[in-house]
Order: C-alpha cells, then structure tokens, then sequence
C-alpha cells in the first residue's frame, strides 16, 4: 500500500480480528451496542423489493447469532463450505457474519456469475449450502440456484432473503425472527475465487485475512464511516469493507443499486467517511469535489497495477483531513507477489 499524504496517527496495535469477524462483531457491540454497523443506501425498494436496513452493532449481533443457530440446526460438519450469493447490501454481511458464526466457511460468489459458473463453483469448491437473495433487479437468485442445486446431489441447503421464495429454498427472515442465539464459533477463515475464475477457489486462513486487514489500516485513524462502491464478493471487497468496519469500529454504509444522486446525497452525511471505490472510479471522483466529511479515499486496483499519481481533486475542509490513499490487492494474495498482502507473522 502507499498514501500519498497521511496527516493521521496511526491506529492502536491491536488484533481485532483474531477471532474472526463474528467474534469481532460481539465484542464490538459490547463496547458500543448503538452504534451503526450496517446501512444501505441506494433505490433498494426498486432494486430487491425490500426496505433499506440500518442495524446497530446490538442488533446486527442478535441477528447474526439467530442465523447462526439456524444454520448450525442443519447439521453440517464443522467447517463446511457455504456459498453467499449477493450483490452486497447489509444482508451479504449479516450472511458471511452468520456462517462465520456457525463454524463454516464463507464462500463469496460473484453476483454477476450466470448459472453455469454458479454450478462449476458449487462443484469446484465443494459447496453444500448457499445463502443468497430472491431478487437482485431482473435476476432471481434464489431460483437460479435451484436450478443449480439439481446439478449438484452434495448441495443441500438453499437460503434466501425475501419474500416469494421458491419452493424448497429457506427463508432466512423466519430464521432471523427465531428466538435464541449461538455464540459464535472461532473464524476459520474463508473461500475465494482466484481472478473471479469459479473453477479456482483458494482458501484463505483467518490470520492472513485478519493481516490484510491490519495492512490497510495501519496509516489511518479509524473512521467514523466506510462508505464503499465495492461488491463483497472477492478480498478487495471484505478487507476494504466489512473486516476494515468491523477491526475499527466503524459503519459500513453500501449503495446498492449504484446512482449519482444517491452517491452524493450518502457523501453528504455528516460523518468522517472513508470512501472505497473501484479503480474504475478514478477519473469520475476527478470531476467532482467531495465534501470535507471525507477523510480518505481507497482506490482500490487489481495486482498487478502500475499506480497513477493522485489526479482527484482535493476537498474541501480543514487541511490535516486531507489523504489520498491508494490501494493494490489481488484476488488471490501471496507472499511476494505484490499488492498490499502481509503474511502473518508467527
């Protein structure tokens, strides 16, 4: 990583996530339950058929723990492979959270794949259940991968977000409206897919996560916001977003479906943000001048990446909030190949 201005102190030297995330997430909402962990900003009425979400870190973490109690009733091995399919939104967290939780290991797919690269991710990485939504625009997720799991006899569980199910397909609001909770197992890390490709998953093991997440950190205070453009279906998305929110103590607010006039109305929130969005993004933010609530902004670039220099115009407030920060991961990190990937240390 490298920031071409930093005037912030750096963050404690702790280990927030040597637990994993769930784990994390109830600490954290024994410190400050009433803060605000997940928010989605955006058309979501338009976009899934359902209400935006605003969950304090109290709520997100009874939430979290009913799912998480719910999943573990499947009976799955300790461990197990489950797929989250979504576009992001506070429900994608809510989802990695759970099965974290749960004793398993989450397995982002990616919300563009079509039907047969769901199948050949389902059978690359050994999935045996998948969480995921039943409306994403003018898909249908949930019945997607119904039609997936005929394909696949090991795929045994499908669950969703949403009203108007198919038949067969769990609803996870009746799970997150059970009563009673599970405390949350030790995070054994995740599943990605190297180069988005679903026939090369990679396991990644909860210290590396939790080093990557300390890496993107370490030059920056806290933020009050993480405000970011990033799906959570790859390290770019979870190191950035949701383990950066969760390691800091901060918000993490999504606009999902993307619009400018939702992007500046979210940029306009009162709150020390730091923003996160796509090297895609780089030239659009050098057309417009962000408010001085933002502190920070992630560009974030797929490694291998020649870094331009800071062509987005500064902001406007106090100048010791001023930092460009860009950033470099690869979708399957190793020592030594680049990008801002730390190996743990022993």
């Amino acid at each position: 990583m490298s920031a071409h201005a930093a005037e912030f102190s750096a963050p404690p030297a702790d280990e927030p996530l040597r637990h994993g995330l769930a784990s994390a997430l109830n600490a954290a909402a024994e410190v400050h339950p009433q803060r605000t962990l997940l928010r989605d900003s955006g058309d979501r009425p338009a976009w899934c058929g359902r209400p935006s979400i605003n969950w304090t870190y109290a709520a997100a973490a009874e939430i979290v723990g009913r799912l998480a109690r719910g999943i573990a009733a499947w009976r799955l091995a300790p461990g197990s492979r489950i797929g989250l399919c979504f576009a992001g939104g506070a429900e994608a967290s809510l989802a990695h959270l759970a099965v974290e939780a749960a004793g398993h290991l989450p397995c982002p797919l990616s919300p563009v794949w079509d039907e047969d690269a769901l199948s050949c991710a389902v059978e690359s990485a050994g999935l045996v259940a998948v969480l995921t939504e039943g409306r994403r625009g003018q898909r249908r997720p949930a019945e997607e991968l119904t039609h997936t799991a005929l394909r696949h006899f090991s795929l045994r569980f499908i669950a969703a977000f949403g009203p108007g199910l198919p038949d067969g397909v769990i609803s996870l609001d009746a799970m997150a409206l059970e009563r009673g909770i599970i405390d949350p197992q030790r995070g054994l890390g995740l599943i990605t897919f190297a180069g988005a490709d679903p026939r090369r998953p990679v396991k990644r093991d909860a210290a590396g996560f939790d080093a990557a997440v300390a890496a993107h950190r370490e030059r920056l205070a806290s933020p009050e916001r993480v405000l970011t453009l990033l799906p959570p279906h790859d390290l770019r998305g979870l190191v950035t977003g949701l383990g950066l929110a969760l390691a800091s103590g901060a918000s993490l607010e999504t606009l999902i479906p993307f619009d400018s006039a939702s992007f500046r109305i979210a940029l306009l929130r009162p709150v020390p943000t730091r923003l996160v969005v796509p090297a895609a993004f780089e030239s659009a933010l050098a057309d417009i001048t962000l408010p001085w609530t933002v502190r920070a902004i992630d560009i974030v670039h797929r490694a291998p990446a020649r870094l331009p220099e800071p062509s987005v115009r500064d902001m406007a407030g106090p100048p010791a909030s001023t930092c460009w920060f860009w950033t470099r991961m690869r979708s399957s990190p190793a020592p030594g190949a680049g990008g801002n990937y730390r190996a743990p240390t022993p």
